[in-house]
């Protein structure tokens, strides 16, 4: 009985200190940033995230986009942002508006 008793009291004391708000969004104090503004071939893509890389807003909106060397050289991955040439594997979202053509 002694023993249960000295347990509770542990017990009891270890989460006094515990803070039961909503936790934060690690690191990220108001989630990521979201840009639905942005669209692949004229069709509208959602929920992409300012600073994620074309090629994997293109893939989750189901676009193809050919690849070759992955870092933008061999020029397989070109592509058209707002009328300017990029390389969809390094290129990233960014904020506002953004047309995305592939070729």
């Amino acid at each position: 009985r002694l023993y249960m008793n000295f347990f509770q009291k542990v017990f009891e004391d270890a989460f006094k200190n515990e803070d039961l708000e909503k936790p934060q969004n690690a690191g990220l104090k108001n989630g990521p940033k979201k840009n639905d503004e942005i669209t692949i071939d004229g069709q509208l893509v959602e929920g992409a995230i300012v600073g994620q890389k074309v090629r994997i807003v293109a893939s989750k909106a189901r676009v193809r986009i050919n690849y070759g060397c992955g870092t933008g050289e061999c020029g397989a991955c070109a592509i058209k942002m707002n009328g300017e040439d990029a390389r969809a594997c390094n290129a990233i979202i960014p904020t506002g508006r953004c047309e995305i053509e592939t070729q």
